[in-house]
């Protein structure tokens, strides 16, 4: 009777002891182009978006197990880039699905609040240049900008949902983009229902009035 209770004791000991999973640093694991496969940005740029979004990112303390800045950052870049399923990354580093859902949206909302610092239309001096390098490269002149618009798949809303069906059939926002001579986004517009007309967007948005 005495071992049963002594196991039973042990038993529950275990069940309360804390498991600290171990989360490598994919920084430290893969090369520059592995980097690029997975993340879309080079070693660099990863450098400069994590210590950017650092002081956004950090928590308090590091309790119950917090993930790093650089790790949500990854998790999320890692989303974005493969539209899967968020534990495709998050199984690597021993990350359950709920952390890294909070990542995702932790990073999302530090991007969002960033945003305009980077991605705005050029000046007169900005546009100049890229008219340049455009009629350089493709020998048309005039263009400082190529514009698209792409469907960001997204889950059927509760309301007005036969708004966001695209001619797809799928449902979606209409996310138009245009960006400059070097690749580098400009202007984004991310407000649109999946049934909009590209044609729309482009006539009601901020850009059109500026031509």
């Amino acid at each position: 009777m005495a071992r049963l209770i002594y196991r039973l004791h042990d038993l529950r000991a275990f069940r309360r002891e804390r498991v600290m999973r171990d989360r490598t640093n994919p920084l430290d694991i893969y090369g520059d182009r592995e980097l690029i496969e997975r993340f879309r940005f080079s070693r660099v740029e990863l450098l400069e978006l994590i210590n950017d979004l650092s002081p956004q990112l950090q928590h308090a303390t590091d309790r119950n197990g917090a993930l790093s800045p650089t790790l949500q950052v990854l998790i999320s870049l890692r989303f974005y880039a493969s539209g899967s399923f968020q534990n495709t990354f998050a199984d690597m580093v021993n990350v359950s699905r709920s952390t890294a859902c909070r990542a995702i949206r932790r990073v999302s909302l530090a991007l969002q609040s960033r945003a305009r610092i980077y991605v705005r239309l050029p000046t007169q001096e900005e546009a100049a240049r890229t008219k340049d390098k455009f009629r350089r490269d493709s020998g048309i002149p005039g263009i400082f900008g190529c514009i698209d618009g792409t469907h960001v798949r997204i889950q059927a809303p509760s309301q007005n949902e036969y708004l966001f069906v695209n001619r797809k059939g799928f449902h979606s926002i209409n996310v138009q983009v245009v960006c400059d001579a070097n690749m580098k986004l400009i202007d984004v517009v991310a407000r649109w229902y999946g049934s909009a007309h590209d044609a729309r967007i482009l006539r009601e948005s901020a850009l059109a009035r500026l031509c």
